[in-house]
């Protein structure tokens, strides 16, 4: 028994929390990183066996890799005074087991704890971890409602030989086995072959899984017994009191309950990620087992919806629910197994013109995304060849083509940019034309391909069955005179007349319409950042608030003819303001709500990372933000939102203040520090300027921002020299990177001729760490400052490079894993192999802190980027009328 005050490494003894069959468990304070953990104290037998400690400590590493949200996390193993003990992740809140004691737990509550309960487990069954045992009492629920499992994989862990292999092997049964209740709550949650002493796998998992669900739901055990062995006599033999069940159960939970308490290991439930769809809390609105609610109308479309997500299509959608004419039938469309929607800058899905298909851009963990069409008449879903890294999907007019893009922007990008189209008839992909990247698209009656191929290049014309593109439409007229305005997302809404968004003046820009032959760009609508035209006469627009409006819309003016008026709240956002929804002409519409991860505008989080990848939260508000930078004395950070603005993060008092731009918005996602950290130096844009400028400005907020180079295309500072004078600035339009001097005196010097993405100085600013993109992929690489090289190789597949500030490394990211190159510099660099530092699943942009061994990052939410299912909608158009209606009101 460990008391108050008394010291394990660096961690000081607070309080007990309470024993288990695990071991003690012990509040603690992080000397280091001021922070509270929980210190478990090993068993005995595990401390003193050398054999099943070091296995033991093999087995902790594997599974402190586990970095889930949802899943307690592992930071360490401590010894001191002969006392070995884990540190853990101290997670707030009360146990499952005590939610439960207070009786049942509500369906829409059940099924939101069970769906993260499903994240975790599912993160841990991907790298081959086993719970082995899951139960109420390790499952924690914090005040905010974040569910986290505790006690990962220790059953295997803390056991005799590693595998667990029985009922006297448990921990929890042998540490505690005159504490009957204790016993007996964890024999109530084994699967039959654990109860035998068989090898488990996941699906011994998904049963217990299976057992907890049942009691949130009945507040009561699944299989009971006055002793351990009439429990699991009860485990092998008695099936589940379904009566027990509420009512209002949905349909679809009943079925997920039978297939995971499913004795058979064969006939079992075998990936919970298939049980997703099963617990999305709108599930028990949707659905009832006995009971309907409300309308007889509104609970036959309930049904429909619960049926279109109901466990026989739990991997798709076979084809849409029919609906009565005039009636508008939401439902659920989950995505395939193990995939989630994904987007870097532009919509993600779309629709036939006859509502007969989908296509929408997916991909798996660790892989790249994969355009899927699907065949909404037939229920045929598959995955487009040739469809690596895809983007934008747009129908042909006929519905018998998909065009999209690949290699155009984002991870996996490899400076093989196309537009390509895939035949729904022959199933295969064809090359249109090559492009520089990609902002939408949009297939004509005349048989070409309309391309917003870049945010300069104005609109491309491409026949689709290959050709030279006709770029006629590069340079537009704005207010009667010639101008580049950035064009994204154009959809045909005539021969002559394009929808479309334009960059503006706010963050968001515009919707504007594009009459072709006069190339004349008319706004009509301010602050929107996506917008569509239906063919019932309205237009949609996606808001920066993630809203959608809709107005009536007459194209022969090009003006709304009437308010718009809110829809539909938190659609998710495909990539740079593009809105993940399309419409087909008879009125079917399909959708997403919440976040696309890497989308840009999520609600992000200021950390510090230590060099294990311990994860400190900076008591900050949620935004929008860029890469965060800290000072040279490591005091404050800098930082742009996306509403562009620049911030100054005072990291000693806590506060922050922005910078006055002068009517400029910030653009970007770096900013960086003078030397002396008196100033700082980002990229803004202003009403007349073609492009961005780069600037300078006190830090402290005391001057405007001074000009250094003149506007010109998307350019952005990287690093300042160390003696202050010049700035490191890439230069997109090119591209290249540039060496500027700070007070003007000399025009910018080009020093690499590259698509380059993150440069970073060494101490001395002789050489330059940065990754480039060439047919292979990315690369960091080292150069001499002014390009003579010899040019070093320091990690393929990496981005984002960054100089330690003693400069003996150089960190890069290979998407979400920061590796550290040691490096020594002299006439000539010498590189090591680089090494895995951690894994950050949930990473924006980092930088190096002043101390060189803890980092600064920006963190999105949790649940960001996970969203696994589209909403669709039958006779939309009904539904639209009477939101939006031909009157004005």
């Amino acid at each position: 028994m460990l008391t108050g005050g008394t010291r394990l490494g660096p961690y000081e003894i607070v309080a007990p929390i309470g024993a288990g069959g695990m071991g003690e468990v012990y509040r603690a304070r992080d000397a280091r990183l001021h922070r509270d953990v929980a210190i478990k104290v090993l068993p005995e037998a595990v401390a003193r066996d050398p054999e099943r400690l070091a296995r033991f400590e093999r087995e902790a590493q594997v599974l402190a890799a586990l970095n889930h949200p949802h899943i307690g996390s592992i930071y360490g193993l401590e010894e001191a005074d002969g006392v070995r003990a884990l540190v853990l992740e101290l997670v707030p809140g009360e146990t499952l087991a005590e939610r439960i004691a207070a009786g049942p737990i509500p369906v829409d509550e059940a099924l939101a704890i069970a769906r993260q309960i499903g994240d975790a487990l599912e993160a841990a069954h991907e790298r081959g971890i086993i719970h082995r045992d899951l139960k109420p009492a390790n499952v924690k629920i914090a005040p905010d409602g974040m569910v986290k499992v505790l006690d990962f994989g220790l059953a295997k862990a803390l056991s005799a030989d590693g595998s667990a292999p029985d009922v006297t092997h448990s921990p929890t049964l042998t540490a505690q086995a005159t504490q009957a209740g204790v016993v007996i709550g964890t024999a109530a949650y084994m699967s039959p072959e654990q109860a035998r002493g068989r090898p488990v796998d996941k699906r011994s998992d998904i049963w217990s899984f299976g057992a907890v669900l049942y009691e949130m739901l009945t507040g009561r055990r699944c299989f009971e017994g006055e002793t351990v062995s009439d429990v699991l006599a009860s485990v092998l033999r008695q099936d589940p009191d379904w009566s027990r069940l509420p009512a209002e159960t949905p349909i679809q939970t009943r079925a997920l309950l039978r297939r995971c308490l499913e004795r058979d290991p064969k006939k079992r439930l075998r990936d919970i990620g298939d049980a997703w769809i099963e617990m999305t809390p709108e599930a028990p609105a949707a659905a009832s087992a006995s009971r309907p609610r409300g309308s007889p109308l509104a609970w036959i479309a309930a049904m429909l919806a619960a049926l279109a997500v109901g466990f026989a299509a739990a991997r798709w959608l076979s084809k849409p629910p029919a609906s009565p004419a005039g009636v508008a039938v939401h439902s659920v469309v989950p995505l395939p197994a193990g995939t989630r929607l994904a987007g870097w800058a532009s919509p993600v899905v779309a629709i036939s013109r006859d509502g007969r298909a989908l296509a929408f851009v997916a991909q798996k963990e660790d892989e790249r995304a994969m355009l899927w069409v699907d065949r909404l008449d037939t229920g045929e879903a598959r995955v487009v060849p040739d469809s690596d890294s895809a983007e934008g999907p747009f129908f042909s007019p006929d519905g018998q083509w998909v065009g999209f893009a690949t290699n155009v922007s984002g991870e996996g990008a490899n400076g093989t940019g196309a537009i390509r189209k895939f035949s729904l008839a022959t199933g295969l992909t064809q090359v249109v034309a090559r492009i520089p990247d990609y902002y939408g698209g949009s297939w004509g009656e005349d048989g070409t391909i309309l391309v917003a191929p870049s945010t300069t290049e104005g609109l491309w014309r491409i026949p689709a069955d290959g050709g030279s593109p006709d770029t006629s439409l590069q340079s537009v007229l704005w207010k009667g005179k010639p101008a580049r305005r950035a064009l994204t997302w154009p959809q045909r809404i005539s021969p002559q007349l394009v929808m479309l968004c334009q960059e503006g003046d706010s963050p968001w820009g515009g919707a504007a319409v594009l009459d072709v032959p006069s190339k004349r760009l008319e706004p009509f609508a301010p602050e929107v950042s996506f917008s569509r035209y239906t063919s019932d006469g309205h237009v949609l627009l996606f808001r920066p608030d993630r809203t959608l409006m809709a107005a009536r819309f007459d194209p022969a003016s090009g003006h709304m003819t009437g308010s718009p008026v809110a829809i539909l709240k938190d659609v998710a956002n495909g990539g740079n303001g593009a809105a993940a929804l399309a419409v087909s002409d008879n009125g079917t519409l399909v959708y997403a709500t919440g976040f696309i991860r890497r989308s840009g505008i999520e609600p992000t989080r200021l950390a510090r990372l230590s060099e294990k990848g311990e994860i400190e939260l900076l008591p900050f508000a949620a935004d929008a933000f860029g890469v965060p930078m800290p000072s040279p004395d490591g005091k404050s950070l800098a930082v742009i939102t996306f509403d562009g603005s620049v911030w100054i993060y005072d990291l000693v008092r806590q506060v922050r203040s922005r910078l006055p731009l002068a009517g400029r918005r910030a653009q970007g996602l770096t900013v960086v520090w003078s030397p002396d950290g008196s100033a700082v130096a980002y990229s803004v844009s202003a009403e007349g300027e073609a492009g961005w400028s780069v600037c300078r400005q006190r830090a402290d907020g005391g001057g405007p921002p001074e000009q250094i180079v003149p506007a010109g295309g998307e350019q952005f500072p990287l690093a300042w020299t160390p003696d202050g004078s010049f700035l490191v600035v890439m230069q997109y339009e090119t591209p290249r990177l540039v060496l500027a001097s700070v007070d003007r005196s000399a025009p910018p010097r080009k020093i690499v001729d590259a698509n380059v993405s993150g440069a970073s100085l060494s101490p001395d600013g002789h050489w330059l760490a940065y990754a480039y993109r060439d047919a292979d992929g990315w690369r960091t690489v080292v150069d001499r400052t002014d390009g003579s090289g010899p040019r070093v190789l320091l990690a393929a597949g990496t981005q984002d490079p960054r100089w330690s500030p003693d400069g003996r490394f150089v960190y890069c990211w290979r998407e979400d894993r920061l590796l550290r190159v040691p490096v020594s510099a002299g006439a000539r660099i010498l590189a090591s192999t680089p090494e895995e530092l951690f894994r950050v699943s949930n990473l924006r942009g980092s930088s190096v802190a002043p101390d060189g061994r803890s980092f600064y990052a920006v963190l999105l939410p949790p649940d960001s980027g996970i969203v696994r299912e589209l909403h669709l909608v039958t006779n939309w158009f009904s539904e639209l009328e009477r939101l939006s209606p031909a009157r004005s009101r």
